[in-house]
């Protein structure tokens, strides 16, 4: 399944058939249960084609489900990548809590594989760029895996790429001006409804429970952001 050019037509470049997607009241497009090997590709998602009108959905630009495999946000090829700007949830998020509602959220999870997001633009959207949330699994063996490739992040209103309870590959990107740090790395628990000690409580945190964000961040241009360019919080 892809949502890009070949919705419309087989014919010309992909860069000038993409789709525009703008003033929804929820997500740009979402990724729902079952997309395993979706791609979204050479989309403007929230503004218009000269990037200078707020389109922006009410919701993220991109939303990609709990435990979807091999899921594409752009591409190898640069005309492949999509525009994502103005959106008020976020631009990019790779959600693997798979929670209905602030409190309900699923007791057993999958890891969430092979997922691509790489030559997007995301600038100017609210809370963050890019999340990649709660794709890890405790045991090593069972972990996700995922890469944030040479996108453009930035002038974002909070972080420019969330890494929470996920060891993504982030590389070559470029994260500039956003409100937030560059790259926020969190880590985060196997039960949802786990509360961690509170910071100066001396109380511990039960290791079990715990499951560590690792991402590898190499050869990225990380400046001009307001909070630090890499910033780990119990990671």
């Amino acid at each position: 399944t892809s949502i890009n050019a070949t919705l419309c037509s087989n014919d010309g470049e992909a860069a000038e058939q993409g789709n525009l997607i703008g003033f929804n009241g929820r997500n740009g497009v979402r990724l729902g249960d079952k997309c395993d090997d979706c791609f979204v590709k050479s989309n403007i998602i929230g503004t218009n084609k000269d990037f200078t009108l707020d389109l922006g959905n009410g919701e993220e630009g991109i939303y990609v489900h709990a435990s979807l495999q091999n899921s594409v946000i752009g591409g190898a090829q640069i005309e492949h990548g999509n525009t994502i700007m103005f959106n008020k949830e976020g631009g990019i998020i790779i959600d693997g809590l798979f929670c209905f509602g602030p409190t309900n959220c699923a007791k057993t999870r999958v890891p969430q594989n092979n997922y691509l997001i790489q030559q997007n633009t995301v600038s100017q959207n609210s809370l963050f760029g890019i999340q990649v949330l709660a794709t890890e699994m405790p045991d090593p063996a069972d972990s996700g895996s995922g890469s944030i490739l040479d996108n453009i992040v930035t002038e974002n209103i909070g972080d420019g790429i969330l890494v929470d309870t996920s060891s993504p590959v982030i590389r070559s990107n470029t994260l500039e001006g956003n409100t937030g740090a560059g790259i926020l790395i969190q880590s985060g628990f196997v039960d949802p409804d786990y509360t961690a000690p509170e910071n100066g409580t001396g109380g511990t945190f039960e290791l079990s429970q715990t499951i560590l964000s690792q991402p590898t961040i190499t050869s990225n241009t990380i400046e001009t952001n307001e909070n630090g360019g890499v910033l780990s919080v119990h990671a």
